[in-house]
């Protein structure tokens, strides 16, 4: 496999593996070993909705490439765990065990969405348009502001979120709007109206239509239904 720079691979107790430069350049790799134990413990607490059976049984190494940041944050972590005192071994678990949690839950995260072969490596852009518009400060403004951040016309936002996510650019701030919406209704006592009104649903009767649509209830039932 040809890897790129700011590549992460998972490599598994039974995977067979070796590294080689390319002829033209030379390369860098860091490893971070980890038992069996804690990555089993890490996969039980982040199951059932985390990818880890996809990523355990797949023929080969998951692969992923991330962003810039992702990997100076990573590196940056790495070298305090390299440098603190082997002494203390309680305090150097929980911080691997914090940088596998990272790399786990946000890198590898949507690793089953990348599983077939005729998937098109998503643009960097978009990736990093699809984090920022996960914040409420986003989510919750008209579309347009999606469409001033990504820097594209809306057509060409249009095309590009239909085929990596197969969504319109009102349909995808929808979604994030719903599940934000839902979260809210069982881990909070606010009103049904201002969480509708925080999330960006300026018209509560499309509100209510729209979440229907998507969880097959209304907000007050799903509320009642799914307390916690």
């Amino acid at each position: 496999m040809l890897l790129k720079k700011n590549t992460l691979v998972f490599i598994r107790k039974n995977d067979l593996h070796y590294f080689e430069p390319s002829i033209d350049s030379g390369v860098s790799f860091i490893n971070l070993a980890f038992t069996e134990e804690i990555l089993n413990k890490l996969f039980d607490y982040l199951t059932p909705g985390f990818c880890s059976y996809e990523l355990l049984s797949a023929p080969l190494p998951p692969t992923i490439c991330i962003l810039e940041h992702d990997a100076n944050w990573i590196h940056k972590n790495i070298d305090e765990l390299n440098a603190m005192s082997h002494k203390n071994t309680d305090l150097l678990k929980f911080k691997l065990k914090v940088i596998l949690f990272k790399i786990f839950t946000q890198c590898f995260q949507n690793y089953v969405n990348l599983l077939s072969e005729e998937t098109i490596e998503q643009p960097t852009w978009l990736t990093e348009l699809d984090k920022k518009m996960h914040r409420i400060e986003n989510f919750s403004q008209p579309t347009e502001h999606m469409i001033e951040l990504s820097g594209k016309t809306r057509t060409h936002l249009n095309r590009v979120l239909k085929k990596y996510f197969n969504m319109t650019v009102s349909q995808y701030m929808h979604e994030i709007r719903l599940n934000y919406m839902a979260n809210s209704l069982v881990t909070t006592d606010y009103p049904i109206l201002d969480i509708c009104l925080a999330c960006g649903f300026e018209n509560l009767s499309w509100a209510y239509e729209l979440f229907k649509i998507k969880y097959h209830t209304t907000p007050l039932n799903y509320r009642n239904q799914n307390r916690l």
